[in-house]
């Protein structure tokens, strides 16, 4: 048999987006937000929460109100999304960073439907927050215990990957490969011995035990994919 179900009542995510990293373009006026994760859907219910089956119509994304300001959503077909069988999948959709605008913050996508004047704000569905994540494009290197030590003691060189207008926390989801190297010495003759590769994890790459064989003034340099 088949069940009956009410009168549409709203829009509901069925799949949350996930958050968002951006990737920088040096060109453009807008950066985009790339969502992670599987694609959000949404559908059309009754006041009991049943799925409306037979809706023939389109879902409207916008961008939520309480996100952070200048985060705007971008282009997917003009942000409408055809239903089947009461439901659609969010596909081709992300978010532009104004210029200018930090590049860390909160988005929320709220969706109505062509149903019933259920594009209405009362009608709406407000995504779960998605965390906006800036590009890794710089370094931050920490040297410990101090910036003087004895030829052959060991050290520690701490490298953290920031996004693009850092706001002070490293970028959690990088894991690539950072090098440190020796690139300047007050010395002819002088090596660095320890781990000089490291993968990073949650943006920040660990190098110890490192030692420097020769007394002398030294600069270490790190390098990382997708940092300048």
């Amino acid at each position: 048999w088949v069940l009956p179900y009410g009168a549409a009542a709203g829009v509901s995510f069925v799949v949350q987006p996930g958050n968002a990293a951006l990737y920088v373009d040096a060109g453009a006026t807008t950066q985009p937000y790339e969502l992670s994760g599987s694609l959000p859907s949404v559908r059309l219910v009754d006041a009991a929460g049943n799925t409306i089956m037979g809706f023939v119509g389109f879902f409207r994304a916008a961008t939520g109100s309480a996100g952070t300001t200048g985060i705007v959503l971008g282009e997917a077909d003009a942000y409408s999304f055809w239903a089947t069988n009461g439901a659609a999948t969010l596909r081709g959709l992300y978010f532009s960073l104004n210029a200018g605008i930090d590049a860390n913050g909160t988005a929320y996508i709220s969706m109505g439907s062509s149903c019933c004047s259920l594009l209405a704000s009362s009608a709406q569905d407000s995504s779960a927050g998605i965390d906006l994540t800036g590009a890794p494009t710089q370094l931050e290197l920490t040297l410990n215990p101090t910036i003087v030590f004895a030829a052959g003691e060991d050290f520690t060189l701490t490298a953290r990957v920031l996004p693009a207008l850092a706001n002070g926390a490293p970028v959690a989801s990088y894991t690539e490969i950072v090098t440190c190297a020796l690139i300047e010495s007050s010395v002819v003759v002088s090596y660095m011995s320890g781990p000089l590769q490291v993968a990073a994890y949650k943006g920040v790459a660990t190098f110890s035990p490192l030692a420097i064989s020769t007394p002398g003034t030294y600069t270490i340099k790190c390098t990382a994919p997708r940092t300048g």
